[in-house]
């Protein structure tokens, strides 16, 4: 399991959309010249958070196509 939220847009002000978009990214891309992307790696991956997170499921759609 791999629990991630919206790091570095509270305190810092991110904004959400760069932050879904780098997660999105970075899950998205291959592990370690494996052909496989790296949320494969793991059984589920939840995004936890007190706001909404529509922007993750937004980017991830968006980079699953």
């Amino acid at each position: 399991y791999l629990l991630l939220g919206p790091i570095g847009t509270g305190a810092f002000s991110n904004d959400i959309r760069m932050i879904a978009g780098l997660f999105s990214e970075i899950l998205n891309s291959s592990l370690m010249g494996s052909d496989q992307p790296i949320r494969t790696a793991f059984d589920e991956i939840w995004f936890v958070s007190i706001d909404s997170l529509e922007e993750f499921k937004q980017a991830f759609e968006k980079n699953s196509s």
